[in-house]
C-alpha cells in the first residue's frame, strides 16, 4: 500500500468518525449501492455494478464495526480483516470479499474486466445475503435505516 492510499483510508475513518456515521447510517449507504449494482442503468458496464456491489459490502462490513468497534493494540488492517477479528462469526465472508476486493480493483482502474452481468448478478446475490446477516447481526429490525447524504 502506498502512502497515499494510507492516507486516503485514515482520511475516511476520521471523516466517518467526524460526521458520526452510524450502524444504519452505513446499512442504509450498502442498500442503495447494492440497488444500483442490481438494477443499474441501461448501459452500465458490469465492472461499474460490480464496483458498486463491492461497495455495498464494504458498507456492510463498516456497519458492524460501527457497533462492534475496530481492533485495538496493532495497525488497522483492512475493513475484511477487522471484520473477522471482531465478528468471528463473519469470518467465511471476510474471506470472501477480501478475496473479490482484487476484482473491484480491476474494475476500478479500468483494466479489462473478465466478468460478464450474469457473474455480476451471482455475486450481488452473495452481497445481499451478506447484507442480510449483517442487519441480523446488529439487530436493525427496530430501527429505521435512513437515507444519508452521499
Amino acid at each position: 500500500m502506498t502512502t497515499q492510499e494510507r492516507r486516503r483510508r485514515a482520511g475516511g475513518r476520521a471523516r466517518a468518525r467526524r460526521l458520526g456515521f452510524s450502524a444504519p447510517a452505513y446499512v442504509g449507504q450498502a442498500r442503495r449501492a447494492l440497488a444500483e449494482a442490481v438494477a443499474p442503468e441501461p448501459g452500465t458496464s458490469p465492472a461499474l455494478r460490480y464496483s458498486g456491489a463491492h461497495l455495498a459490502a464494504l458498507r456492510s462490513a463498516a456497519a458492524v464495526l460501527a457497533v462492534r468497534g475496530r481492533p485495538s493494540g496493532r495497525r488497522a488492517g483492512t475493513a475484511w480483516t477487522e471484520l473477522a477479528e471482531v465478528a468471528p462469526e463473519l469470518e467465511e465472508w471476510s474471506a470472501v470479499f477480501a478475496q473479490s476486493a482484487g476484482m473491484r480493483a480491476t474494475a476500478d482502474a479500468g483494466l479489462p474486466f473478465p466478468l460478464s452481468h450474469r457473474d455480476v448478478d451471482a455475486f450481488c446475490e452473495l452481497v445481499d445475503e451478506f447484507l442480510g446477516e449483517v442487519e441480523e447481526l446488529i439487530d436493525l429490525g427496530h430501527q429505521a435505516v435512513l437515507p444519508t447524504a452521499s
